[in-house]
Order: structure tokens, then C-alpha cells, then sequence
């Protein structure tokens, strides 16, 4: 019988994903833990199956030929759907495998367990397997040994997620403490292609960093000396960098171009509405120093900040 699908099972896959483990090379570490498997529970098949979209790939398997099965057929794609192990005492005697070609063909497969292999999240990516080709049962002390070494293969598909993230954050740090070319008239910076580009964007290639610009004060009292940085923080002035754009405050139309200054009290409601092109915006508070621009603005009504 074919299994359905896990109701997460979207999130799931994209959970698995982030593991990059599929289709890498055997590790000892996963084998020594498919060995546990098959002594403690004392049969000859034990794996590790991690289920994609279409099949159950084998990461570790003892015992057992073939590097994955199809999810059709696959008992593990019923053991995803649990967060409680599948015991199979007998597969001739449940319907849900009596028919299936793991059975009827080798590897003959008439008992199966599965215990989950369940992610921080709560995703169940996939099972350890203990498998005979002849009925049987487990223990309660055989059972809570299973349940460990699930555990313990969790640990080490989480040591290798949280390796991989902080190799790929040095090679970024690595890159970012580099000698960076920069131009000295616009300050653009030249990646390893040649191509000159502006900090932000350099940054943001090699690194997650975010940007909030701002005027320190030297270049707001240098650029904006008509604004009066002295006052007493009750008003801020707005006027726009490039572009136009519209000012709504306190039931009146303010036209804001480069050069134009509008002072606005705190408590009054405003929006910025900007034609086709976009407008980058800049507000300046009563505070001495204290100034930050606004992201452009393209769609009708953006509230301002």
C-alpha cells in the first residue's frame, strides 16, 4: 500500500534540504551507528533512510544492496508519517506490506522497525531501520537503545548543518578582512570578476549584513546648513535626495524636490506618495546630528520609516 504524504510535508522536505546530506559519500560515524543498530536489536539489515520526494536513500546501511528505494514501496515512507516508531512485527500479516516487492522478492523483508529521525523543528526526516527476514519482536530495553542511536544520528546530521553554516560565514569573514580595492574618488569596490560595485552591494554579496543609512554630522551640517540643527526636537524637516514626491501632512499637500524643506511637528499624521520614478527620501529630527534617510519610494501611500 502506498503511503500518503505528511501533511508537512513541504516544510519537510525543505527541513531536509538544509542538512545537504543526500547523495554524500559513507562516513564511519553513520556506519558505526547502523552496526549498533543491528547487534543491539540482533538482526542482519540495519540502515539510515533520509526520504525526498520521490525515494528513500540509504546514508548508512548494513546488510542491505541497494543505495535507495523508491518511496512507493519503501517502509520507511509509512514511518515519516509518525513521530513514534513503526514496529512491523510480521509484514505478511499487515496489509499495508503484505503485497509489496521488498516482501515478495529480496531482500524478503518480514520484520521492520523504524524509529524517527526528528529535527529541532519537529520534522521527521527520515528512520533508523532494524530489519529481518524473519518474524520477530523487540524488547523494551532493545527499544530505548533504538531510540538513542536515533538520537544520536540527529546529533551528528546537526553537527554537520551548523558545520557547513559556519564554514561558509569564515570564507565570507575571510573575504570581507581581505585587502578590498577600492576606488579612491567614488569609493566603489572591485570584486575578484573585475566588476567595480557600491559597499552595500559588495557586502551584501559576501556577507548577511543589512544597511539603515544615515548623515553623520559633519555631512548634514555640511550639505543641509539650511535646516537649523538647534532647535528643541518638536519638529522634523523633510525634503527629498532625488526625485520628487508628495508630502501629506495635517490635511495639506506638501511638493518636496531637492532643495525643499518641510517642516512637520511630531504629532501630525503624514504619508509620502512619489509618481513613476522613485523618490529617496531623507527626515531630519530636532536632535543636532540626528538624520536618516528613508528607503526610495515607489508604491502610492508608503508610509514614511
Amino acid at each position: 500500500m502506498k503511503a500518503r504524504l505528511p501533511a508537512n510535508e513541504a516544510q519537510r522536505l525543505a527541513a531536509l534540504r538544509e542538512y545537504r546530506i543526500l547523495d554524500t559519500a559513507a562516513e564511519q560515524s553513520y556506519d558505526d551507528i547502523t552496526k549498533l543498530a543491528a547487534y543491539i536489536c540482533e538482526v542482519p539489515i540495519a540502515t539510515i533512510s533520509l526520504g525526498d520526494e520521490s525515494r528513500h536513500w540509504l546514508k548508512s546501511k548494513l546488510g542491505w544492496d541497494q543505495q535507495e528505494k523508491p518511496r512507493d514501496v519503501a517502509f520507511s515512507a509509512h514511518a515519516i508519517l509518525q513521530s513514534k516508531p513503526l514496529i512491523v512485527r510480521d509484514a505478511l500479516k499487515d496489509r499495508r506490506f503484505a503485497n509489496s516487492p521488498l516482501v515478495a522478492r529480496p531482500p524478503h523483508i518480514r520484520f521492520y522497525a523504524g524509529f524517527p529521525l526528528i529535527s529541532p523543528e519537529g520534522f521527521v526526516l527520515g528512520t533508523l531501520c532494524a530489519i529481518d527476514r524473519k518474524p520477530r519482536q523487540l524488547s523494551a530495553e532493545q527499544k530505548r537503545a533504538m531510540r538513542a542511536l536515533a538520537r544520536q544520528v540527529m546529533a551528528l546530521l546537526e553537527l554537520r548543518h551548523v558545520s557547513a553554516r559556519m564554514a561558509e560565514a569564515l570564507e565570507k569573514v575571510k573575504t570581507l578582512h581581505g585587502l578590498l580595492p577600492i576606488c579612491a574618488w567614488c569609493k566603489r569596490i572591485r570584486d575578484d570578476q573585475g566588476y567595480w560595485s557600491q559597499v552595500e552591494s559588495y557586502v551584501a554579496k559576501y556577507s548577511e549584513a543589512e544597511f539603515s543609512h544615515s548623515l553623520c554630522p559633519s555631512c548634514l551640517l555640511e550639505h543641509y546648513p539650511e535646516h537649523d540643527h538647534t532647535d528643541d526636537g518638536q519638529e522634523e524637516v523633510y525634503t527629498v535626495l532625488a526625485g520628487s514626491a508628495t508630502l501629506h501632512a495635517g490635511g495639506q499637500e506638501h511638493h518636496l524636490e531637492p532643495g525643499v524643506f518641510v517642516r512637520v511637528a511630531p504629532s501630525v499624521k503624514r504619508k509620502i506618495t512619489t509618481g513613476d520614478e522613485p523618490a529617496r527620501m531623507l527626515a531630519i529630527g530636532g536632535t543636532p546630528g540626528k538624520a536618516y534617510v528613508a528607503p526610495a519610494f515607489t508604491e502610492e501611500g508608503a508610509p514614511l520609516g
